[in-house]
């Protein structure tokens, strides 16, 4: 029997509540040519907490194995609460881009917002930003996952135990 640790079991949770925003933001695909798929992603090693209240993370650079592949990236951002001593979900962030075989994206935009009511962040100069609203520590976990599968990246970006202080 295994058991597993009250982070792990969190993590879990957070992959549980991304699948269900991944399962609304990637619609179903016809069956015409071979899928694409992700073949391989790179990047997520670090973040930051800037002055104007945003998080700046480096955008990953993601492969796809033959065709475009549309990738989902959901952004997981949690707060710690000083007077319960708990990690918290503050807010869900989800974005969308396109890349091809050659790991460039292929919208001119970068990384989307997806819209129908979720947060989603900016992107500018290589770096996605996610604005909170309020001062304290934060650390994110990251889930991306291509439409037609492939590799997907999941976990906290820069490990459990990194996080930031936004003044």
């Amino acid at each position: 029997m295994s058991t597993s640790s009250p982070s792990k079991r969190r993590l879990r949770t957070i992959i549980a509540s991304c699948a269900v925003a991944l399962g609304l933001a990637v619609g179903t695909v016809g069956a015409a040519a071979p899928a694409s798929a992700i073949s391989q992603i790179t990047g997520l090693t670090g973040y930051t907490c800037n002055s104007n209240r945003t998080l700046s993370i480096p955008v990953p650079r993601i492969w796809a194995s033959q065709r475009t592949e549309q990738v989902t990236w959901i952004n997981q951002v949690q707060r710690f609460d000083e007077s319960r001593r708990v990690w918290y979900d503050y807010g869900t962030y989800v974005n969308t881009a396109s890349f091809n075989s050659f790991g460039q994206m292929v919208n001119v935009q970068g990384w989307l917002g997806l819209g129908g009511g979720y947060l989603y962040g900016s992107q500018a100069r290589n770096q996605l930003f996610l604005t909170v609203a309020h001062p304290g520590y934060y650390r994110i976990a990251a889930h991306i996952k291509g439409n037609q599968g492939g590799k997907y990246w999941l976990g906290y970006i820069a490990g459990e135990n990194a996080w930031c202080y936004m003044r």
